[in-house]
């Protein structure tokens, strides 16, 4: 099996870590969560804390452009 070094920041090392049981290297980590398959389940909630309103404001601005835009 070939070893390559890699650098990371204490951030993605501690991420690694936390994820990583006894029995588990890095690698095992890192190839389970490039490899496996999400499913539509996997991203509920995912947006339970956005704040909507500055979208909506932002959608509705860009809304009325377009439509005076088109009305020209």
């Amino acid at each position: 099996m070939t070893s390559v070094n890699i650098s990371l920041r204490k951030e993605a090392y501690d991420l690694l870590k936390q994820r990583k049981a006894k029995n588990e290297s890095f690698s095992d980590i890192i190839i389970y969560e490039f490899k496996k398959k999400l499913t539509p389940l996997d991203f509920f909630g995912i947006l339970k804390d956005k704040a909507w309103e500055d979208d909506v404001t932002r959608m509705e601005s860009f809304k009325d452009s377009f439509d005076t835009r088109l009305r020209k």
